[in-house]
This record gives C-alpha cells, structure tokens and sequence, in this order.
C-alpha cells in the first residue's frame, strides 16, 4: 500500500485471535478487526468473506523485533510491510535480496551487458556508440500455502497474537529461503539458485580453500557485490570449520561465520552437502499480495473444538544475475 491506512494505536487493537475467532463463528463482520478488513479489502480488492479474509502485512509488524541486516540489502520500496515484516525470519532477505510488489504475471527487463564507457582525449572527439543488450525475466505467481490447527479453548483463554504471528511469518520465511535456494521451477515452485542456467559450480569432492576461493572468483568476475554472502547447512559449516586453509596453518576454512572475507550462514533451510556462494543483491522476490491470505475451517475436527486455517502466499522468484552466484555440491 502506497499509504499506511491505520494509525498505530489501530494496528496495535487489531488482534488476530479475534480475527481467527470471528472467521471460525461466522461473525468476523461483526468485528473490530472485520472492519478494518474491510477498509483493506476496498484497497486490495481482496474480499473478506464469513470464513476468510487477507492479514495485512501492516498489523503483523505489531510485537515483531527486526533483526539486523548482514550485508547491503537493496529494498524494494514499493513493499515495505512485507520487507518489514518477513525480513527477520529470511536469511536471504537479510543479506540483500530484494522484494518487488507485482500485480500479475510481467516481464522484468535486465541488463545482460553494460554500455562501454568512452573516454575522450581532448573536446573535439566523439563518443564510440554502444548499446546495453537487454534481457527479461519472466515472473508470475506462485502459491506458497501453509495448513495448521489452533485449539479454540487457546485461542479463547490465551492472548496468542504473538506466537501466532511469529509461527506464521518462520513458516513463511522459511519456504521463501529454501525456494530461494532450491526451488525446483516444477510442479509449482519458484526456480531457485540451484538449477538457474548460468549458475556456475565447482567439485564439493574434497572442498578445499583453492576451491573456495575459484568459487568466489567467479563471483567476482560477475561483477555480483551486492550482498555478498555464503550459505551452507550446519554439517557443511562443522566440516570447513575443522578443515585447515593450508596444511599446518593454523586457520579454518570457515572461521567465526566468515569465508574467504565475507559473512557465512549456517541454515537448516541450505541443501544438504552444499554450499552457495553469491551477491544476494541479484534475488529478486517479487510479491504479487499485501497480505497472507486467511481462511478458517472451524469444522475439521469439530468434536475436539480444533479450528483449522490455511495461510497462502503468492510470490515468485529471479536471479536477475545467476553468474553472480556459484555453488558447490556432494561436499566431502
């Protein structure tokens, strides 16, 4: 939204358990928070409906502490709730990658190749004409969904804003860095880092710092600086954390979560024996919603009073530089 819609002390009354209780009774319209809903709806153009509605990425900053960033992180300044909001729980937002808002499917233009520069020797010389070569990036949205059950009696005797907002924003978070990592471009998933043409790679077999270092040259010689940063699972970091630099020198490998001079991230969400190298600055997350859509099944396990509510997500993902980016895989 290009402009904030409620003042603070509104979206610090909107209460989410409030929200889910109404959608779950049918009376959301009823509703403080359906009624701010509603406002949303009529700039979105998402309807609020008995058992569903859009959360707006606004209220969920409410009781969040955002993490600092690691890394120069370009912001996309036309989704500011969404960078706010999902950046504490992304470790690749935190290291530079970008988020756009989108409305449907679009072709991004992308500089392949860079104009020349012409120096003039004196102020009758003419410049050497060049032309940029120009690519696209085809985006369009896919739908990242989340199913999960909150006891009504909880919701009911407990204020859970909170957790709920948190376990939400992790599950989030977490699909976007493995998509952003490993998404298969197939049976609707983002193409991720792993698998994009011109993506380049080295041998994990025996990964050594010679090969660490070719993998931050092509990087390098890319030109990628923005947000530089590695990534790897836990296994991976343990195994270059006990490997030395050079035979007897007393240095690891990976050395109080740095590499080779930039910031090194040990994740869980990383493919398992690999590690990626690359200017996070070149990921783009283009979102296609101003909120996590919302619906309530109160019957799905009626006779335990368990309500059950399914969060969706509409992104998509480009590498808009993929020989920015190197990786290496099967480490040993």
């Amino acid at each position: 939204m290009a402009d904030q819609l409620w003042t603070s002390r509104e979206i610090k009354e909107f209460s989410m358990r409030r929200a889910l209780i109404g959608a779950a009774e049918g009376t959301l319209a009823k509703t403080y928070e359906g009624g701010m809903l509603r406002e949303f709806s009529q700039v979105t153009g998402k309807p609020v409906t008995e058992n569903g509605f859009v959360l707006p990425f606004e209220v969920m900053r409410r009781d969040l502490t955002a993490a600092s960033a690691s890394g120069a992180a370009l912001i996309g300044t036309e989704a500011p709730f969404a960078l706010d909001v999902l950046r504490p729980y992304t470790a690749t937002l935190r290291s530079g990658a970008q988020m756009m808002r989108f409305k449907g499917d679009v072709s991004v233009p992308k500089v392949a190749a860079p104009s020349t520069v012409t120096w003039l020797p004196d102020e009758f010389s003419a410049i050497t004409e060049s032309q940029a070569t120009l690519g696209e990036m085809a985006l369009s949205p896919k739908d990242a969904a989340i199913l999960t059950q909150v006891s009504a009696k909880l919701t009911r005797q407990t204020d859970i804003d909170a957790f709920l907002r948190r376990e939400l924003l992790r599950s989030m978070g977490t699909g976007l860095d493995q998509a952003i990592f490993s998404g298969s471009g197939t049976s609707g998933q983002p193409q991720g880092i792993i698998g994009t043409t011109g993506v380049l790679g080295v041998s994990g077999t025996s990964l050594d710092w010679d090969g660490v270092t070719d993998m931050l040259y092509t990087v390098a010689e890319a030109d990628g600086q923005e947000g530089v940063a590695w990534f790897a699972p836990p296994a991976v970091r343990r195994l270059l954390s006990r490997r030395e630099r050079i035979t007897g020198g007393g240095f690891s490998i990976w050395h109080d979560n740095v590499l080779a001079g930039y910031p090194a991230i040990a994740s869980r969400v990383a493919p398992a024996d690999t590690l990626i190298v690359g200017a996070f600055g070149e990921v783009v997350i283009a979102m296609f919603m101003d909120g996590i859509e919302i619906m309530v099944n109160p019957y799905s396990d009626f006779t335990r009073g368990i309500i059950s509510y399914r969060a969706w997500l509409s992104v998509d993902i480009a590498v808009t530089a993929p020989g920015a980016f190197c990786v290496a895989e099967s480490i040993t």
